[in-house]
């Protein structure tokens, strides 16, 4: 035998055990024995500045099974005291809600605040992953400008 023909040989016999092994992987995904979205971990994350310190995304109790109810803490990390502007949670499909709880006067350095957020119609179900951006803005103080950050909560609907 040659050694380009041996070579194919072992290439083709490895290639095709390769493809056996990818579709097996594929069709265990398609029937839900595999569910890549639930390996996905649960995070908070914002940026510098500003400490998630939990979160919980849980269905909205006697309301519509799609309502939600987002709540998280978000610790002041800037170095400086800082004043909260509006603060926003979105789903990936746009539904969106203000949050409440959000002080009017000036949060300390190293304070946590505690936020809730209510989403109508917004619910893939429940121990379904779901991916949260939130806009917010601030003003540190001493200060005169509004800033804009972001942040993004990644959990299980509880």
């Amino acid at each position: 035998m040659r050694r380009g023909q041996s070579a194919l040989e072992f290439i083709m016999t490895y290639g095709w055990a390769v493809m056996v092994l990818l579709v097996m992987i594929g069709a265990l995904t398609y029937m839900g024995v595999v569910n890549p979205q639930k390996l996905l971990p649960e995070k908070c994350l914002f940026t510098t500045g500003f400490a998630c310190k939990d979160h919980k995304i849980s269905q909205l109790p006697g309301a519509p099974p799609a309502d939600l109810k987002v709540q998280f803490a978000i610790e002041n990390a800037m170095g400086k005291p800082i004043l909260y502007g509006p603060v926003n949670v979105s789903t990936l499909t746009g539904k969106g809600a203000v949050c409440t709880g959000v002080p009017t006067s000036a949060v300390g350095v190293g304070t946590t605040t505690y936020l809730e957020c209510t989403i109508t119609d917004g619910s893939p179900g429940l121990q379904q992953v779901m991916k949260l951006v939130v806009n917010m803005s601030y003003t540190t103080i001493p200060g005169t400008y509004s800033h804009f950050t972001q942040g993004e909560i990644s959990g299980t609907v509880q």
